[in-house]
């Protein structure tokens, strides 16, 4: 149901030729959220925006180090990495 309301919000509510970025953009982050639920990462998904920055540094760090402290190598820190910020900000690539 949920995914339901996302898709036609964006559907309707962002229906103007005026709104086309901001369509694509709720489709690139509905995207990104439907992966995260369907592999069990919504924990990786960061707060954006400026009240979100401190925290995401602080996110980051802390993340970081505790993946160390689980035994993780460099290159093993270094995908996990990626993955979550693929997760946040998508693979435009």
């Amino acid at each position: 149901m949920y995914w339901h309301i996302l898709d036609k919000y964006i559907e309707v509510g962002l229906s103007k030729k005026s709104q086309t970025a901001e369509k694509k953009y709720a489709q690139k982050l509905v995207a990104i959220i439907r992966e995260a639920v369907g592999e069990w990462n919504t924990h990786l998904l960061i707060l954006k925006g400026e009240e979100g920055e401190k925290e995401y540094q602080e996110n980051m760090k802390s993340y970081i180090e505790r993946l160390y402290k689980l035994g993780h190598n460099e290159q093993s820190v270094i995908e996990s990495i990626i993955k979550k910020l693929k997760l946040n900000y998508g693979n435009d690539n």
